[in-house]
């Protein structure tokens, strides 16, 4: 099956994204760290794009806020 990429991340994406390597995504989702994959078939994961860059923004703003503090 072809997603369009314009609206999903991969494993790999989202592993670099979050700087960590493809194999420790799963733990995080696990631990509740990052989102849970839209599309998850057992072979294939995906993440709406939106939904990790607005988790992306909401940790930086967390992060920004702490420094400050």
């Amino acid at each position: 099956m072809s997603l369009p990429s314009s609206l999903f991340y991969s494993t790999k994406e989202v592993a670099a994204i979050y700087g960590i390597a493809s194999k420790t995504v799963t733990p995080w989702v696990n631990q509740k760290l990052i989102p849970e994959p839209a599309i998850d078939n057992g072979r294939m994961r995906r993440w709406h794009k939106k939904v990790i860059n607005e988790h992306c923004a909401k940790l930086c703003s967390t992060i920004e806020d702490q420094l400050q503090a």
